[in-house]
């Protein structure tokens, strides 16, 4: 069994979650219906647990619904979704739910935790114009912080010789 994501494009593209045994056929299916072009965005093989990835990718993206499995969001983002309901990556989860709330209006910042992440594991969003630019705000109390004054402070000594 596999669990994928289909893309509409069009006027208004939207991104469609569900469990197949072919997602190319299930895609082609879907496609005598609908106007637009769709294509699997994304497709993961993961047996028994279909139902389960697909329930968690639900669950975080509750936010974006448009009507049954048909979401609205960025094609990144739903990405990053479906790896956290897979590997129940919570820092991937937390990106999510992060991204999710400042697109619904909080005011809310990264941590250097997660823009780490971001860096590592998603490099096209840097390269990607059309993002909206996202506040980052790194607290005192982060776990992080005395990592990067310690990679400073090697920085400043002079080298070994």
């Amino acid at each position: 069994m596999f669990v994928y994501l289909i893309k509409r494009t069009g006027a208004e593209p939207k991104i469609k979650i569900g469990i197949a045994v072919d997602p190319e056929r299930r895609c082609s299916a879907l496609a005598t219906a609908c106007p637009d072009e769709l294509y699997v965005l994304k497709s993961i093989q993961v047996g028994r647990l279909a139902r389960h990835i697909e329930s968690a990718f639900k669950a975080l993206m509750r936010s974006c619904v448009v009507r049954g499995e048909w979401y609205e969001c960025d094609d990144t983002l739903a990405i990053l979704a479906l790896r956290a309901a897979e590997r129940g990556d919570m820092l991937a989860a937390s990106i999510v739910k992060t991204i999710l709330e400042w697109k619904a209006g909080v005011d809310v910042g990264l941590s250097a935790e997660q823009m780490v992440y971001i860096d590592r594991f998603i490099p096209e969003w840097s390269r990607r114009p059309k993002l909206p630019p996202i506040r980052v705000s790194i607290y005192p109390d982060d776990w992080n912080n005395a990592r990067l004054a310690k990679r400073r402070a090697r920085m400043k000594q002079p080298p070994r010789s």
